[in-house]
């Protein structure tokens, strides 16, 4: 596109070249597009919405029992009891999952530290 004019970076005086005319020795010429662009599968791009999805239903799930809590249609007590029996019934799905050495080696640790702040 060279039609015998040097081209310079002016607003309003026509040289002949298009509007968006940048120049070879311009740091636009070396531009990389999309140089270290990743590619997500469809399953890790569910496993991420999901991630989000349960970020979001857990800020929805604690607004509607504060809302709950404050409008007086469930007391106090009805919701530790509930969420007693839910992280009861949670931790005894989580042991099922965990080894019996980790089991013991944190059991040990926890009488280690409850016992060392107990003392003190």
């Amino acid at each position: 596109m060279s039609n015998g004019k040097a081209w310079r970076k002016c607003l309003y005086e026509n040289y002949g070249y298009p509007d968006n005319y940048t120049p070879p020795e311009s740091f636009l010429a070396a531009l990389q597009k999309n140089k270290d662009l990743k590619l997500y599968t469809k399953k890790e791009c569910l496993q991420g919405g999901a991630v989000v999805g349960r970020e979001f239903s857990i800020v929805l799930t604690f607004c509607s029992l504060y809302l709950y809590l404050r409008e007086g249609i469930i007391e106090c007590d009805q919701l530790i009891i509930s969420l007693s029996i839910v992280l009861c019934i949670g931790y005894l799905q989580y042991l099922r999952k965990v080894y019996l050495a980790a089991l013991i080696s944190g059991g040990k640790m926890t009488i280690l530290f409850l016992a060392v702040g107990y003392a003190v």
